[in-house]
């Protein structure tokens, strides 16, 4: 049987962690409900868990992605980034390039050979990949020749901090 939608990725990293977020914006939009509910594309997988959630609880509520925001170097925004050195934070470049060089190489080699190729270049710069996944943006399973939208994430430590970014892209 296929995993559950929070069970791979960041949820096995954070085990439980969904479970939460679920909760909490469950009683959050019975309490108080709204049209909308922006959601950042960032967290990529949990915007998609939040729909899934709204869409099975029949809430009237719209949620609306945001896309993610990034500094001048490409760095997607995010409070943990406080917690870097200054070293660190330009470390943390590598991520969007790693993430970049995936998206060009998308249509020319293999996932498998791709992904491997990314996570050699972020550990290669000191970096430790929790994951580094091309998938198919509706759904987060294994792209397939029906599919018409990718995302590629990944989540990679620097130091003691977590960071998560992806990209999103449109295919033939």
């Amino acid at each position: 049987p296929a995993p559950c939608l929070g069970d791979e990725f960041c949820g096995r990293f954070r085990p439980g962690h969904f479970d939460g977020v679920c909760t909490v914006v469950a009683r959050l939009l019975s309490i108080m409900p709204a049209q909308y509910a922006l959601f950042g594309e960032k967290d990529y997988q949990q915007l998609l868990i939040i729909q899934r959630l709204v869409a099975e609880l029949k809430l009237a509520t719209q949620i609306v992605p945001v896309a993610t925001v990034r500094d001048d170097d490409g760095v997607a925004l995010s409070s943990r980034n406080q917690h870097l050195s200054p070293a660190q934070r330009k470390q943390a470049r590598q991520i969007y390039l790693a993430l970049l060089h995936a998206e060009r190489n998308f249509a020319l080699q293999a996932i498998e050979k791709i992904e491997q190729e990314s996570i050699n270049l972020l550990e290669n710069h000191n970096l430790t990949v929790d994951y580094f996944s091309i998938r198919d943006a509706a759904d987060l399973h294994y792209p397939s020749p029906a599919s018409t939208r990718i995302v590629i994430m990944t989540a990679v430590k620097i130091g003691t901090t977590r960071l998560i970014d992806n990209v999103l892209f449109q295919i033939a």
